[in-house]
């Protein structure tokens, strides 16, 4: 079914939403057209469930790649995003970075690796070196994307540091430490698993936080400022922390739950998509 359109339909699905969400007038300014365009796309179009059906391939994709901006943003909060079909279109272009180690846990990586991916994110393997195979403790491969020395806070949204016993590697490399460290100060999402708390207390920003995770390791955050708490998931501001692999649906919808209340982050002039694995 084609549909004949004074507009893209991605505009189009993005004015179905914000007619459930603000006046004629907020969604005209938002969108930047004209009040009455805006009314003739209300009247003229199909319910927007039966849009998804009529794109084609090419005008789904535009769907996928639309991008609010801060004007969009102030009209319509991400509160009022989320929970809604249009949640997508806040995720969507996050940019998320796993660290990868040898001897890793095997879930605490590919299931955010996967599960944010399917969300819409890009999500990205850093290891020591770029290209490099790192086997976790039962040998399974995970390949690293990009290079600790050459990625810096203002490529990502969230980090999520995996447990497992690569923490104690990641730890003795100085760009991971600095990544945690520039992505904690910025304000964005700092996420750590089971002994991922190790590279925490290496990065020193624990220190009157509330935390959890491996309870053989809660002495390691103690003695680093952090008060311990033995939960599923705990949220702390931007850090949010989790004990093992059982935690890993409460880790991870925390963690989306974080990066859908907060704008897509600026990136370095220049920088080009990373990619996923």
């Amino acid at each position: 079914m084609r549909l004949k359109k004074p507009f893209p339909i991605w505009r189009t699905i993005e004015l179905y939403f914000l007619k459930e969400s603000g006046t004629l007038e907020q969604c005209a300014e938002a969108t930047e057209l004209a009040p009455a365009d805006v009314e003739a796309a209300f009247k003229k179009r199909l319910p927007t469930w039966r849009l998804y059906f009529a794109v084609s391939q090419d005008e789904a994709t535009k769907v996928i790649h639309f991008v609010p901006n801060e004007k969009w943003m102030r009209l319509f909060p991400p509160e009022k995003l989320k929970g809604s079909p249009y949640e997508f279109l806040i995720f969507h272009r996050k940019r998320i970075a796993v660290l990868v180690a040898d001897q890793y846990q095997e879930l605490e990586v590919w299931y955010p690796l996967l599960r944010f991916r399917e969300d819409g994110a890009e999500t990205i393997a850093v290891g020591k070196e770029a290209g490099k195979e790192y086997l976790s403790k039962k040998g399974y491969p995970v390949v690293a994307n990009r290079s600790s020395a050459e990625v810096t806070a203002d490529d990502f949204d969230a980090v999520i540091i995996p447990g497992g016993w690569a923490p104690d590697i990641l730890r003795q490399d100085q760009h991971m430490v600095r990544l945690a460290r520039e992505m904690h100060k910025a304000g964005k999402v700092v996420a750590a698993i089971c002994h991922g708390g190790w590279l925490l207390a290496s990065a020193e920003i624990v220190k009157g936080r509330r935390v959890t995770c491996f309870v053989a390791i809660k002495d390691d955050l103690i003695h680093a400022g952090a008060e311990y708490v033995d939960e599923e998931v705990v949220v702390d501001r931007n850090l949010i922390t989790s004990r093992k692999p059982d935690d890993l649906p409460a880790f991870c919808r925390e963690i989306h739950n974080a990066l859908v209340a907060h704008p897509v982050a600026a990136r370095r002039a220049g920088r080009a998509s990373v990619g996923n694995t």
